[in-house]
């Protein structure tokens, strides 16, 4: 019995560790050094499944290989702060992808992405909205588009506020009946 509680230990202290490789959030988190995607990601670095999650990169980046997303969120109340993400097929992506979860109250602040080979932010949604979402104090660089609506027309009430998107392909790209911000 002793043995299973110390792979259970190992297992937890490991998804801490300075790399990533689709390592599930359910709780607040603070890094506390550079973090780096494993090679072999099916997603990316950090997966949040639980609501009101909080990741504070406290100034650290977190730095892929060209593929998966930095940050993955499917949940209400995700925030994201202080980060600087690089080298992902997309930063950060926010989703709405079923009928009862809708993609609601996340904030992004003070957090930078540059150089993902898709998007820096994409909002997402297949059936119900991304909506009244806060992104402040951010900047998308270097990627085909820098913020990515691809809603079909489910985004809404979402705030930008101090917020840039240059030196992209496309700054901000918008799919099918885009009802604003």
């Amino acid at each position: 019995m002793k043995f299973a509680v110390f792979a259970v230990l190992a297992i937890i202290g490991f998804a801490y560790a300075a790399t990533c490789n689709d390592t599930v959030i359910v709780s607040n988190q603070t890094l506390t050094e550079n973090v780096t995607l494993d090679a072999g990601s099916s997603v990316g670095c950090y997966i949040v499944s639980a609501e009101n999650v909080t990741i504070d990169c406290d100034g650290y980046s977190i730095t892929g290989d060209g593929t998966g997303n930095g940050i993955y969120s499917d949940q209400n109340g995700t925030q994201i702060l202080n980060c600087q993400l690089s080298s992902f097929e997309s930063g950060i992506i926010i989703v709405s992808s079923g009928n009862i979860i809708v993609s609601s109250g996340n904030s992004i602040n003070n957090t930078n992405t540059t150089d993902n080979s898709h998007s820096g932010l994409m909002l997402y949604g297949e059936i119900v909205p991304v909506e009244n979402n806060t992104i402040t104090s951010s900047a998308f660089s270097g990627s085909d588009y820098g913020i990515e609506d691809s809603t079909s027309g489910l985004a809404s009430y979402n705030t930008f506020e101090d917020v840039s998107a240059s030196s992209n392909g496309t700054a901000v790209m918008l799919i099918l009946g885009y009802e604003g911000f």
